[in-house]
């Protein structure tokens, strides 16, 4: 469970809008946007400037999701604790990770026969698929990206409309939406499971 040093109403808000700008601050990206990757809703970081609140729970899981897309090599805000098993994500190296998933993919566009290519595709896919013991979620985002041939972008998007069970419009069909969502389900990432 996530601590939030701050009390009720109030002080959690300031705390998470906080958290919030300063997201976007260090991505580059505008409020609005930043508040979409971390809530869910472009319109939480409007809400919270306007005086709005946020029940614990639901500040909690905006905190863990934030901890999930901190850009490495930032300092965590001062006055919400972190995640501790968002900190560390792989004994393996993001960068070794990212390089096997990206030589895998490689492999399969240039092998000329079908056997070849299905080895070099499920390779890749295990790769990027692989988890984290510590939280059940894929261990890089950017390994699984490499390994679809998507931008982090699609990753993103894909947690934040189909995680934790949230009930979405299904994506295309053969989109890259599409075989994100499959390649995580695939993963058993702890955020998806199966549509009953």
């Amino acid at each position: 469970m996530v601590h939030i040093e701050a009390n009720y109403g109030t002080r959690i808000a300031t705390a998470v809008l906080g958290l919030l700008r300063t997201y976007a601050e260090v991505k580059g990206l505008s409020g609005s946007y930043a508040s979409r990757i971390l809530t869910g809703s472009g319109q939480t970081l409007k809400r919270l400037e306007g005086g709005g609140s946020l029940t614990p729970a639901r500040a909690a899981r905006i905190v863990a999701t934030a901890s999930h897309h901190w850009p490495m090599g930032v300092d965590w805000p001062a006055g919400i604790s972190r995640p501790e098993s968002q900190i560390t994500h792989s004994e393996v190296p993001v960068s070794d990770l990212v390089a096997a998933a990206r030589a895998a993919r490689d492999r399969m566009v240039d092998a000329t026969d079908p056997q070849t290519r299905h080895e070099a595709a499920a390779e890749a896919r295990a790769i990027g698929a692989r988890l984290d013991p510590e939280t059940g979620q894929v261990a890089s985002p950017a390994a699984l990206c490499a390994a679809l041939g998507c931008s982090r972008k699609i990753y993103e998007n894909t947690v934040t409309r189909y995680a934790d069970g949230r009930r979405r419009k299904p994506p295309r069909r053969g989109s890259k939406t599409a075989r994100m969502l499959a390649a995580l389900r695939w993963a058993r990432d702890a955020r998806f499971k199966e549509a009953s």
